[in-house]
């Protein structure tokens, strides 16, 4: 894994969560009766333990487990990836690394904020993700 997938991964983590808060939210909806009464036939439910609404909230809970367990894991990905970042040794790699893999921002956006060049940017985050690579080479997912 290079410097480059292994910064990436808090983005692949952010994406997970957020997609396991709108499923969460699906299920949350059809929990709580999201769905119509077919008025048309008459149902008798025979048994409580295998109703539709159980195996609903059911799943919603362990969804719910699942997300604050993600979030967990991402939160820890963020701290060991942030204490890297800031064990560089030149200030430009630390917050072109931090701006980009960080805080979510492009490569444009950095150079603005930054007060630099696009061109300049690009350069240093090349050499950033080298020196990140060369110090905590094997880099491993997290």
């Amino acid at each position: 894994m290079n410097a480059k997938q292994y910064l990436e991964q808090l983005e692949a983590f952010d994406s997970r969560i957020v997609n396991c808060a709108e499923h969460i939210e699906d299920l949350k909806l059809m929990a709580t009766g999201g769905g119509s009464i077919r008025y048309d036939k008459d149902r008798v439910q025979t048994s409580l333990t295998d109703s539709k609404l159980e195996r609903d909230v059911v799943n919603y809970v362990a969804l719910e487990q699942k997300h604050k367990d993600l979030i967990e894991e991402y939160v820890k990905a963020k701290e060991t990836i942030i204490a890297q970042i800031n064990g560089l040794d030149q200030a430009a790699h630390i917050d072109v690394l931090y701006s980009v893999y960080v805080q979510g921002n492009s490569i444009i956006a950095t150079s603005k904020k930054m007060g630099r060049s696009y061109k300049y940017t690009k350069i240093r985050h090349q050499e950033a993700l080298k020196a990140f690579e060369e110090k905590y080479a094997p880099l491993k997912r997290l």
